[in-house]
């Protein structure tokens, strides 16, 4: 069963918001010179670019694959900018 974009817009954006403060808020406490708070970032970015594109061409009837981005793709984005953020910057020389 599909949702709109207003029924999901509300389960999910506080949640992603909260989530996201909350980590950066965590992510400065570590001791890496800000290394994690800028991966976090990244893949914070890129989940709030791909939300963007999902509501604007899906606003009227969002799919499952939408919902479950919607839901779960910003700690799972985090996650992943975390493991390959340091070796993209390993790669590169810059770490």
């Amino acid at each position: 069963m599909s949702e709109t974009a207003s029924q999901t817009d509300r389960k999910w954006i506080g949640a992603a918001i909260g989530f996201q403060a909350l980590v950066l808020v965590l992510s400065a406490f570590t001791m890496d010179q800000g290394e994690a708070a800028v991966a976090f970032l990244y893949g914070s970015f890129a989940f709030w670019v791909g939300a963007v594109v999902v509501l604007r061409k899906r606003h009227s009837m969002l799919t499952g694959g939408d919902v479950l981005y919607l839901r779960f793709g910003l700690p799972g984005l985090a996650a992943l900018s975390l493991g390959v953020a340091p070796l993209i910057w390993t790669l590169r020389g810059a770490w």
